[in-house]
């Protein structure tokens, strides 16, 4: 029994000199009660985790000292035993509901962390997204576009309201600045493909209508041409060239020597004055040419006649003077006559020509007046019209 108070006095000295009382254990226990209940802020997280770690480490002093004893002294080990289990039982409990509101606190705090961490990530797709629907591009670490540029760390870490507040809506301003930039430029590049595009088709169509005017008028010209070689004496033709049949027009005469053909071609070839002044030059002298055939001709036939006429006079000396005589009489008659007929066949086919350009000038004239918007242009194409028509007139009266 002495034995035992010995021990238990030991161990209470050993309590007692380490701060763990009654009174200490007592204060401990009134202190878990009063923090007993739910944390509804750091600071009252702070209160009980601190309460919680000084129970625990009187506890834990507690049963150092008396588990010291026990080993010291086996012969305490009971009573050091009931102790300990005594503390254990008295100081575990309320340890174990600051424990659990502690617990249930740094859950809490976790899922808070994550839901924040979870949401800001959210934040920063978004203001990535928002950058990239601006035209920002990410190259390097830098989000940049026309020469203004965010590090992609600023874009991570700014406060919502540093980035909703100043940073974003100075971005999407000189976004929207530069996208309303290029949508001006594609407006203006549309604008102008179309003004080209209308003065191409304009261009086209004038090209079209000069195009027509110029055959229209290249075929009065050609008509105008042919006529006027028809009348200097030319001939009209077709011809197979091999690759199809044409029509030609040039000096052709066909005499008791065989046909001459002299300087053929198509009128649809000559393009130029150049070549038109070429052409009548070549025409007149084809014509030169033809003379000396026609009179060569001539002088072939009176050279014929002549030794037709001698042979039939030797024949004939005696009996046929008269005759022969009478028979070159005829003959000269005959040659004047025929020199007049030609002469006069040619002047009628001059004047027939003539008739045929009045007459084709009238035509085109009636033509075209009723296009001419001024009318002293109109009137003064109406009186020579009419003039024209006089000299037809006149020249089919002298004609006859």
């Amino acid at each position: 029994m002495n034995q035992e108070l010995t021990i238990k006095q030991e161990i209470d000295q050993r309590l007692v000199a380490a701060g763990v009382t009654e009174e200490v254990i007592a204060g401990l226990e009134k202190l878990a009660d009063e923090h007993d209940n739910e944390i509804t802020s750091q600071e009252q997280f702070k209160a009980v985790d601190r309460a919680r770690k000084d129970i625990k480490e009187v506890r834990l002093v507690g049963v150092n000292n008396a588990e010291a004893i026990h080993e010291r002294a086996k012969q305490l080990w009971q009573q050091s035993k009931s102790i300990v289990n005594d503390l254990t039982r008295r100081l575990k409990a309320p340890e174990g509901r600051l424990q659990a509101r502690v617990d249930e606190w740094e859950f809490k705090i976790q899922q808070q962390k994550e839901a924040e961490a979870k949401a800001f990530q959210a934040e920063v797709q978004a203001r990535n997204n928002s950058l990239m629907s601006l035209g920002y591009i990410l190259m390097d670490g830098v989000w940049t576009l026309d020469g203004v540029s965010v590090d992609a760390e600023v874009v991570l870490k700014e406060t919502h309201h540093q980035w909703n507040e100043i940073r974003f809506p100075q971005l999407r301003m000189h976004g929207e600045e530069v996208a309303a930039a290029k949508a001006e430029a594609v407006r203006l590049q549309e604008q102008e493909a179309e003004r080209l595009r209308k003065e191409r088709e304009e261009l086209e169509a004038r090209e079209a209508a000069l195009k027509e005017a110029t055959e229209r008028m290249m075929l009065v010209l050609e008509e105008s041409r042919k006529n006027e070689l028809l009348a200097l004496g030319c001939t009209e033709w077709e011809q197979d060239n091999g690759s199809g049949t044409r029509k030609y027009i040039g000096v052709r005469y066909t005499g008791p020597a065989g046909a001459v053909t002299i300087y053929p071609f198509a009128l649809s070839e000559l393009r130029t004055e150049t070549q038109w002044d070429e052409v009548i030059k070549d025409v007149r002298h084809a014509l030169g040419e033809l003379k000396k055939h026609k009179d060569a001709d001539v002088a072939r036939q009176a050279e014929l006649a002549r030794r037709q006429a001698a042979k039939e006079e030797a024949i004939r000396q005696q009996e046929r003077d008269r005759l022969a005589k009478e028979q070159a009489d005829r003959e000269l008659a005959e040659q004047l006559e025929a020199e007049q007929r030609i002469a006069l066949y040619g002047d009628s086919e001059h004047i027939r020509h003539c008739m045929e350009l009045l007459k084709h000038a009238g035509s085109k004239m009636t033509e075209i007046l009723p296009s001419i918007k001024t009318q002293a242009i109109r009137d003064k194409v109406s009186a020579n019209r009419d003039m024209l028509r006089q000299m037809y007139v006149e020249l089919n009266k002298l004609q006859q």
